[in-house]
């Protein structure tokens, strides 16, 4: 992301939150609550991973439903701006806990950078085996 774009960003988040998030927060998600319960990856071989996350877990689906309806209209609002290209019908719900893309030490406003611009798959990454971490944490 350039300079003028991440101004752009900027205001499209304060924008998002006096109208989007505050209403909603106050209104349709004043007693939600979620916890994360077990660790996944992003994809199906865990010997070759570059994602390891966190599951988040809600108390009930009529919560998980409020809040992913939630997380989707913040992310239409980017969509809007034409700031984000989404390729999802919906936003995941995790907390990332290991992500390679920084395991070289990168300069992290470098690589805030690099997210931005979608040029993360340019470099070459090196997977993780994750086969040890799920077994021991898989259901925390």
């Amino acid at each position: 992301m350039n300079e003028n774009e991440r101004k752009i960003a900027r205001e499209l988040l304060h924008q998002c939150k006096e109208s989007v998030v505050l209403p909603i927060l106050e209104k349709d998600l004043s007693n939600v609550s979620c916890r994360l319960h077990g660790i996944e990856i992003m994809n199906d071989d865990p010997a070759n991973v570059n994602v390891l996350y966190g599951k988040v877990e809600f108390d009930s689906v009529e919560e998980l439903d409020r809040f992913q309806q939630f997380v989707d209209i913040v992310c239409e609002h980017f969509e809007a701006s034409g700031l984000l290209i989404n390729k999802f019908e919906h936003v995941k719900l995790h907390v990332t806990l290991l992500n390679n893309v920084f395991q070289h030490g990168s300069d992290s406003e470098e690589m805030s950078d690099k997210i931005g611009d979608g040029e993360t798959n340019k470099q070459r990454r090196v997977p993780f085996d994750a086969r040890k971490i799920l077994k021991v944490l898989f259901y925390f």
